[in-house]
């Protein structure tokens, strides 16, 4: 899953940087562990849920309005 890059870039963790300032991953386990990740996911889940509820009224809407598949709308 590639939702630790992005917290990462926001809330670095687990890593020291080299003398030719290129970054080396220190410990993977506090990476993973971020307490960021827990809520970037809630806000990646939230958003998804809620993006799927409207797209699914806006197909039920437009059934309704063309009156077409009315018992499933």
């Amino acid at each position: 899953m590639k939702l630790w890059i992005p917290v990462w870039m926001q809330h670095p963790v687990g890593y020291r940087l080299d003398n030719d300032g290129v970054f080396q991953l220190d410990s993977l386990s506090t990476l993973l562990t971020n307490p960021w990740a827990i809520t970037e996911y809630a806000h990646t889940m939230v958003g998804a849920t809620i993006t799927g509820t409207l797209v699914m009224a806006s197909i039920g809407s437009f059934y309704l309005i063309r009156r077409q598949s009315v018992g499933v709308a």
